[in-house]
């Protein structure tokens, strides 16, 4: 019988995964290409990462870190590019 072994978080470590439920044949699918979770200083963050390319064509990564509150989900249109510094 195989026992599904617990995931221990590590504190100041976090893991990102793909997203296998975002659509990446849709270009209006919004949601984040990877997830994950970020344990700073025991208290476990929830992490979206978006690629994405800048205005001039280069690639960057947009993200978003979180606490859960019940279902919230961050979305993509939290993070525009007036934000960036560049």
């Amino acid at each position: 019988m195989n026992e599904k072994k617990k995931f221990d978080l590590k504190t100041n470590n976090g893991y990102l995964f793909k997203n296998t439920y975002k659509d990446y044949d849709n270009e209006l699918d919004k949601s984040p290409d990877f997830k994950g979770d970020f344990n700073v200083e025991g208290k476990v963050h929830k992490v979206s990462l978006w690629k994405n390319r800048t205005k001039k064509g280069d690639i960057m990564l947009k993200l978003s870190i979180y606490t859960p509150k019940g279902e919230q989900k961050p979305t993509n249109e939290a993070l525009s590019d007036n934000d960036l510094p560049f």
